[in-house]
């Protein structure tokens, strides 16, 4: 979760809790680290803490130098990233070229890499249910992070 949309939405962020879904820090801009200094970045995924409580940190665009990820192991956080974006986030692609290209490289183990933004929605709304349903049908077992 980014923490400015926390701040904006807590009923949301206090929804997705009460459901049992695993949240993650995603800092409280959705700033780039390798834009940003150690101390900066460092700042305000802290800032973001103050509303999101949990050890597991995601970084924006997968973008984060050395020592942002050491610093925050210091701090206690698990850092995750993901091999396979799910395109969702792409205005440029329809729903139906999202799923092809998700599902081409869609394998066992995958952290695939979803958005719950407005202009994601279209793609997401068609491509999650399929991902699901196609993960079902190859008997893979879908399971969230542990704590």
């Amino acid at each position: 979760c980014v923490g400015n949309n926390v701040a904006q939405y807590p009923i949301i962020y206090q929804r997705l809790i009460n459901e049992g879904h695993l949240v993650a820090n995603h800092t409280y801009h959705h700033i780039n680290g390798w834009q940003h200094s150690c101390e900066d970045y460092i700042t305000d995924v802290q800032k973001a803490a103050t509303l999101i409580k949990s050890n597991f940190f995601r970084p924006p665009y997968g973008k984060i130098k050395p020592s942002q990820f050491e610093q925050l192991k210091t701090l206690g956080y698990q850092v995750v990233m993901w091999d396979l974006l799910s395109g969702d986030f792409d205005t440029k692609l329809s729903p139906e070229k999202c799923w092809k290209q998700l599902k081409k490289h869609l394998r066992p183990g995958s952290i695939v890499v979803f958005h719950d933004s407005a202009k994601a929605f279209e793609r997401l709304r068609y491509v999650l249910p399929l991902t699901l349903a196609y993960c079902d049908e190859k008997k893979w077992f879908l399971k969230q992070l542990e704590e």
